[in-house]
């Protein structure tokens, strides 16, 4: 049970994006995701930041799984799964994307 005082308290909105700097809208084929150990996998680069990417994949991961992303240049980077649901996955890098990649990244179609 609420106190008197806060049954008129103002909230603010939630905010829908809660990322620190906002991801790109790319389309990247020819990507790979491999865990220590096992075979790559095929996965499509869908959108991504400094920090961070959002992949296409049809293999399952748990949350905290470490992995290697393969970029088509042959640029490879670590990063840890933050979730995974419906064949997309979300990482986090584990060191800041040098702008040079992140760029031709966002350039890249296909």
């Amino acid at each position: 049970m609420g106190l008197a005082t806060t049954a008129y308290r103002r909230v603010e909105p939630a905010r829908l994006e809660q990322r620190a700097v906002p991801r790109q809208s790319v389309l990247v084929k020819g990507a790979s995701v491999s865990r220590t150990g096992r075979k790559p996998i095929a996965a499509e680069l869908e959108d991504i930041s400094v920090y961070g990417c959002r992949l296409a994949i049809a293999d399952n991961f748990a949350e905290g799984d470490r992995l290697s992303l393969r970029l088509p240049d042959g640029e490879t980077i670590r990063a840890s799964v933050i979730w995974h649901r419906d064949g997309k996955l979300g990482c986090r890098f584990d060191s800041r994307l040098d702008r040079s990649v992140f760029r031709s990244l966002t350039l890249m179609r296909g």
